[in-house]
């Protein structure tokens, strides 16, 4: 199912499913867009072809490796699969999508542009500030301060993203803001609350957030809850004029 919003006249959404009731309960759910998990590739390629003909549009995938590679692709290059290896992909004329299982998944739009992005910002990818990096790339390329605008979905939230004392004592150095504990008092990231810094730093103040949980609801994939799971999508696009 596809939730979206209008978005600087952008379409941007992220999906949502009931994990399936197999008898495996190892199998990843469906749909499933991530082509790095346990499901046959053709099964995740038939997914993310479905996608792209309800959304109406091209999509570009990305191969995601936690890394701070922001790459601008062009209308002729858009295969189901991953088609760069990257953590943010920008794109004019054509969609853009993130795979996610507990990381933040950040959709950012020009509306001037008519340029969108998808941004991949696991814990490593806060770190080495891809969003920024991105929005840096966007800047560098036309866009204006002040002028996009940003949508946060669903992932793993602070009061379950439990990490080691030593991760966290980095993590906090860098980021104070991101310090916080698990419900049950041990030490943990808040991702969301750096990407918001991150964003505002990089002069958006117009951003939406879908704050729900990954690990604490079952229609969303959490690789904490379950290793063996899918991946969702964030998306974006601007539809034909």
């Amino acid at each position: 199912m596809e939730a979206f919003w209008e978005l600087g006249g952008a379409r941007v959404g992220f999906t949502r499913c009931r994990p399936a009731n197999y008898a495996d309960s190892t199998r990843p759910s469906h749909p499933n867009y991530g082509l790095n998990t346990e499901d046959e590739s053709e099964l995740v390629l038939d997914d993310r072809r479905a996608l792209a003909r309800r959304l109406g549009t091209s999509i570009a995938w990305m191969t995601q490796t936690h890394s701070d590679i922001v790459c601008e692709i062009s209308a002729a290059d858009v295969p189901v699969d991953n088609a760069v290896t990257a953590d943010a992909v920008i794109a004019s004329r054509v969609g853009v999508a993130v795979q996610v299982a507990d990381c933040i998944p950040v959709l950012v739009v020009d509306p001037r542009k008519r340029k969108v992005a998808a941004i991949h910002a696991g814990r490593a990818g806060v770190e080495k500030n891809i969003v920024g990096k991105t929005l840096d790339r966007l800047y560098a390329t036309g866009s204006l301060r002040g002028e996009l605008l940003a949508a946060v979905g669903p992932s793993i939230c602070g009061h379950c993203y439990e990490v080691p004392p030593t991760m966290w004592d980095r993590f906090t150095t860098q980021y104070p803001v991101g310090a916080s504990h698990t419900r049950w008092g041990t030490p943990a990231l808040d991702l969301r609350a750096v990407v918001d810094q991150q964003l505002r730093s990089g002069w958006i103040d117009d951003i939406r957030c879908d704050n729900t949980c990954t690990y604490e609801h079952d229609d969303l994939n959490s690789y904490r809850r379950n290793p063996h799971c899918g991946r969702q999508a964030g998306w974006a696009y601007f539809p034909a004029e």
